[in-house]
């Protein structure tokens, strides 16, 4: 027996009511959202992946291990940055200084910048014979609650000077005295 009725017919699927405009609305609106749960992760990630290979910071903060200036030829690295609570309440900054030039290499740290804009007078120098690794040392007094933010750092090699202010990140923060 044949019959033409393709409802009856076991390999044919039975045909779907027509997709409603709702439904092709949702279907939008989900590849939407998926969509954007897989690439604002990816783009931060990307972002983040790539200010690394170019040896920034997010936030443009010099921290441990950073190089200070760029626009010199030796090498100033933070080795410690911290605010000890003391008595009394102390900012220490410690640079370490490589200097492969074959002259002799000057840098001086200060004064002081906090977050809320203070400044902190005070300096030093540390001199750094040509060929010669060095450390640069400086504690400032700082009031309470002040954030050490910035420090005004001038470097010095043969007929060259150099002057910038450098952006600080957090310091870690100990109790007692340096």
């Amino acid at each position: 027996m044949t019959h033409n009725d393709p409802t009856d017919d076991p390999e044919e699927p039975n045909p779907s009511p027509a997709a409603s405009p709702d439904d092709a609305s949702r279907r939008r609106l989900i590849r939407l959202l998926v969509g954007l749960a897989i690439g604002i992760p990816v783009a931060i990630e990307a972002s983040t992946f790539f200010g690394l290979l170019s040896g920034e910071r997010g936030d443009g903060r010099a921290d441990i291990g950073d190089e200070l200036l760029t626009d010199t030829p030796q090498t100033e690295t933070i080795v410690d940055s911290s605010v000890f609570e003391g008595p009394p309440r102390v900012y220490e900054l410690v640079i370490e200084v490589t200097n492969d030039e074959e002259t002799p290499y000057e840098l001086t740290a200060g004064p002081l910048f906090t977050a809320a804009g203070e400044k902190i007078t005070g300096s030093t120098t540390a001199e750094i014979p040509a060929g010669e690794t060095g450390e640069l040392n400086k504690q400032w007094g700082i009031p309470k609650e002040a954030t050490p933010a910035a420090v005004e750092l001038r470097a010095v090699w043969g007929d060259t000077e150099v002057s910038e202010r450098v952006a600080l990140a957090q310091p870690a923060v100990y109790q007692g005295s340096p």
